[in-house]
């Protein structure tokens, strides 16, 4: 089951050595695996063949050859997962072995995408559109100018200019916009990318862009200030408090599941080195739509001597989708027993397949691991907005998953998906896509010298 979900490349891997040269052959194998640990940042110049050798490995008689091999394949990273196809030539345990590489390699592939973008960028004198398209290439993140200019006229280019090796991404994005006087607006709504999937490049005087004043960075992650202000009982003397506006930000291209402040986690000093006491308490559930949200953070009314928030301290947690893999289900037909495919840290199962004159309603369930624990109400709904859609074995026809406002794609409950066919579904294999893994990131920030109103 798990072959229909790696990808087609095959090798001719061969049986194990005969028996009267397997013992050479091992410790041939055993060296390799070595010299690949000792390897792995340099060139290798045949993948495939490299592949191949450990491959065979896996079958060795001796348990510490097999264990290098497997350890030797994990070395050469996702790369490796084309070439690691089990066959029927192979032994159980290299196919089992093999099962178990790809999965772990899938796994870190996965969890590798939800970590911050990182550029590296040569820019010397060069024009703003260029720069932008050279973060674009490198981060996956989508940018749309939508700057004003006047009628037949284009947006100004000017030049900027920024040199940086692995830089994380909204550092990059932030120094670029400020010296080019413009300014990123998170809101974007698109009929190329749909919502909350890309920045929006504006006009600098537009309300409710990111600023640079009071920003702190985190991987993938981008928390600011943007409002303070102070609120007085004018019946009781004394009693009130401040409130501190922050504005959490993701790259574009992670939409999280969810995102939570523990205000355990949260801790301010004012600029006379005395501490601001929270009056928010517990945990709080963001927005995660879209690219960013709005946080409210609760604090007692500081003394009016204080001048400015020497420091807030916080942490937030995510909950974001790995790398996206792609699930074929073949052979498909009016059914209720339950088959599944897994791949990294998720299992999707199709639980049934029932025919309704000329409609097919398909019941899909996926599973992840632990980072998905407490998510069970996000997940239904979440599972059931992944793309889904039905291809004809032949590659030639894509049929979509039926409008909501069709009389009959009418869903129960649950992840079901309405297709309107013409001809049988055993005609057709079943493609979703859907993150290889949950993973929860721990996002921490410091803001500093916040002025008080």
């Amino acid at each position: 089951m798990l072959g229909m979900l790696l990808m087609t490349a095959t090798i001719a891997l061969g049986q194990p050595p005969a028996d009267a040269d397997r013992a050479a052959a091992d410790e041939a194998v055993a060296a390799d695996a070595a010299a690949v640990s000792e390897q792995a940042a340099a060139a290798q110049p045949d993948l495939e063949t490299q592949v191949a050798r450990l491959v065979r490995a896996l079958g060795a008689d001796k348990l510490r050859t097999r264990n290098e091999a497997e350890a030797a394949l994990l070395e050469l990273g996702p790369a490796a997962i084309p070439f690691l196809v089990p066959n029927p030539l192979q032994t159980e345990e290299q196919r089992r072995r093999i099962r178990r590489v790809v999965d772990r390699l899938r796994r870190d592939q996965a969890v590798s995408a939800t970590s911050g973008s990182k550029v590296t960028l040569q820019l010397e004198g060069v024009k703003l559109s260029v720069a932008l398209e050279q973060l674009e290439q490198q981060s996956g993140n989508k940018i749309l100018d939508r700057r004003t200019a006047p009628e037949g006229e284009l947006p100004s280019d000017p030049n900027v200019q920024l040199v940086a090796e692995e830089m994380p991404y909204w550092e990059a994005l932030d120094q670029l916009v400020q010296q080019a006087g413009v300014a990123i607006y998170p809101y974007a709504v698109d009929d190329e990318t749909g919502p909350g999937e890309s920045l929006v490049l504006v006009d600098a005087s537009t309300p409710g862009t990111f600023a640079q004043r009071h920003v702190a960075y985190d991987g993938a992650f981008r928390v600011e200030a943007v409002w303070i202000r102070t609120r007085s009982n004018l019946q009781r003397e004394g009693q009130g408090g401040l409130q501190l506006e922050l504005r959490p930000a993701w790259e574009p291209r992670l939409r999280p599941v969810s995102l939570q402040a523990d205000f355990s986690q949260f801790a301010a000093v004012l600029s006379n080195g005395e501490p601001l006491a929270l009056e928010s308490t517990g945990t709080r559930s963001l927005d995660a739509f879209g690219i960013s949200s709005q946080l409210m953070v609760h604090l007692a009314l500081p003394p009016r001597a204080a001048t400015a928030i020497q420091s807030i301290r916080g942490k937030l947690t995510a909950v974001v989708p790995g790398r996206t893999e792609t699930f074929r289900f073949e052979q498909l037909r009016q059914r209720d027993e339950e088959v599944s495919q897994q791949a990294g840290d998720v299992t999707v199962f199709l639980q049934r397949i029932v025919k309704n004159q000329e409609t097919w309603e398909i019941r899909l369930r996926a599973q992840f691991g632990d980072d998905a624990g407490g998510l069970e109400s996000h997940l239904e709904g979440w599972v059931a907005g992944n793309e889904v859609y039905l291809e004809s074995l032949n590659g030639q026809e894509k049929v979509e998953v039926a409008a909501d406002d069709d009389p009959d794609a009418v869903v129960t409950s649950g992840a079901g998906f309405i297709f309107v066919l013409d001809r049988d579904i055993s005609e057709y294999r079943l493609i979703y896509k859907t993150p290889a893994a949950l993973v929860k990131r721990e996002v921490t920030f410091e803001l500093t010298d916040i002025p008080l109103p």
